[in-house]
């Protein structure tokens, strides 16, 4: 059973989650997100072993999608969030090669348009999944 913080001290399981929200668990491996995989949310462990890269879909194929990335461990370990072969980020109007979590609950939303993602903002204190997705 994977637990959330989702404030100081609070957890949420993430069984809770609305069931219109789709979620995968890393904890194991780097993860290429797919096209069609449905994911809205991804909770990454990075454990004591090494880094994880979340590697973004392509911008083309996801207009509109909205994707929201967050480490749920406390591990040195940092989780890399990377664009699709040399597509960007664009974060505050810099296109960025990826963006970094290293602290639990630090979390990232990010949006494509069709030709790049963009991040919308990010927090390291709560996951509000609802307002976002």
């Amino acid at each position: 059973m994977v637990e959330i913080e989702v404030s100081p001290g609070v957890f949420k399981r993430a069984a809770d989650l609305p069931s219109q929200m789709s979620f995968k668990t890393v904890t194991d491996a780097n993860y290429d997100i797919l096209d069609d995989d449905g994911y809205d949310i991804i909770f990454v462990s990075t454990g004591e072993g090494e880094d994880r890269t979340i590697t973004l879909p392509t911008a083309e194929d996801n207009s509109g999608r909205k994707i929201r990335v967050m480490k749920i461990d406390d591990a040195s370990k940092t989780v890399i969030i990377d664009g699709k072969d040399s597509e960007k980020i664009v974060v505050d109007g810099t296109d960025c090669d990826n963006q970094i979590l290293s602290k639990k609950s630090e979390e990232i939303n990010i949006i494509c348009d069709g030709s790049k993602w963009w991040k919308i903002n990010a927090s390291g204190d709560s996951l509000s999944a609802l307002a976002f997705l």
